[in-house]
């Protein structure tokens, strides 16, 4: 179910609980540019915030969503970022011309969310946004899900997209909620669900990058170091950088 290109997922158009591998990215293993085959890309731009600005990875644990799920942690940046910034792009402008700031006014459940704003151009560009986690975790049995929201910039009838994913070992080993071949679709302004499953997790048929020699993946879910989304444009976008896309981010954990 593993589908690079030059070390690249290319999401298509899938929601839920597959793995998909996305395009790898410089963040080690990671998934760099190259969007969906419908809409995606990356990046490490300015990070601030209009209520406050942290490079903690502060969250809070055990913390329940309206929907009833307790978390083993969360980050809801009601009032800053907690450690989360923009770490890679394609291409790689982005990461200095896209903004990650907190947005106290938006958010889901409760106010309080990170809004992404990213200057697309092109098609297959896209940005990561990540936290490197004080310690590993291991997500055996979890998902790992985030809440995003497109608010405007690409055309809504030619969806952007999004995948979550999550990096082991010290050579950032990436796999991700695409399965290497998809991602959810941003369609309209409403909050989408991105989910990353461990349940039954099997590296082999997961969405997670090949090794450096090109064998098996060296993904090791019970290490995990750092975790993240990728957004981009994916074939059928005309994206306008005079019209920047902005995402809102809320309601990031694992459980």
């Amino acid at each position: 179910m593993e589908s690079t290109i030059n070390n690249r997922i290319v999401p298509l158009v899938m929601v839920g609980l597959a793995f998909v591998a996305l395009p790898a990215c410089s963040e080690g293993m990671g998934g760099g540019g190259g969007g969906p085959t419908t809409s995606a890309t990356t990046g490490s731009g300015t990070t601030s915030s209009s209520a406050a600005s942290t490079t903690s990875a502060s969250s809070s644990s055990s913390a329940s969503s309206s929907s009833g799920i307790v978390y083993d942690q969360s980050w809801t940046f009601d009032t800053d970022l907690q450690g989360w910034k923009i770490t890679d792009a394609t291409p790689t402008t982005l990461v200095d011309d896209s903004t990650l700031v907190v947005d106290t006014t938006v958010g889901n459940p409760s106010p309080g969310s990170a809004e992404l704003t990213i200057p697309f151009s092109d098609q297959l560009q896209d940005v990561l946004v990540s936290l490197q986690l004080p310690a590993a975790v291991d997500l055996t049995g979890k998902n790992l899900v985030a809440m995003i929201r497109i608010d405007k910039g690409i055309d809504m009838m030619k969806p952007s997209g999004a995948v979550i994913y999550a990096q082991s070992g010290t050579d950032y080993a990436w796999c991700d909620s695409g399965g290497g071949t998809s991602w959810t679709n941003l369609i309209s302004t409403a909050w989408v669900p991105v989910k990353f499953s461990g349940k039954a997790f099997d590296p082999a048929t997961a969405g997670c990058v090949l090794g450096a020699d090109g064998g098996p993946s060296t993904f090791d879910i019970t290490k995990i170091e750092r975790i993240g989304l990728k957004i981009g444009t994916g074939t059928a976008e005309a994206a306008d950088p005079t019209m920047p896309t902005v995402v809102h981010i809320d309601t990031i954990g694992y459980y």
